[in-house]
């Protein structure tokens, strides 16, 4: 075991990824729409907005990518917060698909737990250790 959430790091990283890419996508798409189309139309408007969801998916993908380097760290608050960013971000992404593996990356790196590290007792020096003959 590393000591690291990895499947929490790998769900969020996905979900960074596919935002990243819808957003690139419809980016270049509404940017192309609202080129063709002209200017004072509905369907300018809708290109627009078009355009500024994209900008927020790419917003969010980032802080996803943001929140995969923290869950990446180890530490237990960085993991947690992490999770914490990765959970409300995925939501705010407005993406089913970045939802749920973000959500799920989320409560993982939320109940996760770092290993714990067992030292058994060193017999004092000049004693045997009782299992020993």
């Amino acid at each position: 075991m590393s000591g690291k959430p990895v499947a929490s790091l790998v769900l969020v990283i996905i979900a960074a990824i596919i935002d990243l890419i819808f957003g690139l996508f419809t980016l270049v798409e509404g940017s192309h729409a609202v080129s063709m189309i002209g200017s004072g139309t509905a369907a300018v408007w809708a290109a627009r907005i078009v355009v500024l969801l994209s900008i927020w998916w790419i917003i969010c993908g980032a802080l996803l990518f943001m929140a995969s380097m923290w869950i990446n760290s180890g530490e237990r608050g960085k993991v947690r917060n992490g999770g914490i960013v990765a959970i409300v971000f995925s939501i705010l992404s407005l993406n089913l698909i970045v939802i749920i593996l973000g959500l799920i990356g989320g409560i993982l790196a939320l109940t996760w737990k770092p290993p714990t590290v067992s030292s058994m007792p060193q017999p004092a020096t000049g004693q045997k250790p009782e299992n020993m003959i």
